[in-house]
């Protein structure tokens, strides 16, 4: 049996959270170092964030744990269950 996923935790950002600023923490989470590559993108969508302050009015909750600890936890639970996984499936 599978742990229930822990993202219905994570806060919402403030301030908003970019996916370069989030690939940052998950890279800082991971231990990794990445290189990060852009491609060409509209004017419009170059300064695109998460907008999600009346998330917690529209789906009844108020989120108590951080962005960084909500990943840090989620990352823990993907490399559990994949070690998991691992053991358990038989190589061909």
């Amino acid at each position: 049996m599978q742990a229930a996923h822990p993202l219905s935790t994570i806060q919402t950002s403030s301030p908003p959270l970019s996916i370069n600023n989030l690939a940052d923490i998950i890279a800082d989470i991971a231990n990794v170092r990445i290189a990060k590559t852009y491609s060409p993108v509209p004017e419009s969508l170059r300064r695109s964030t998460s907008d999600d302050i009346n998330l917690p009015h529209v789906v009844g909750l108020e989120p108590q744990t951080s962005i960084e600890r909500g990943l840090a936890i989620t990352y823990s639970w993907i490399e559990e269950n994949v070690r998991s996984q691992q053991l358990t499936t038989p190589t061909t």
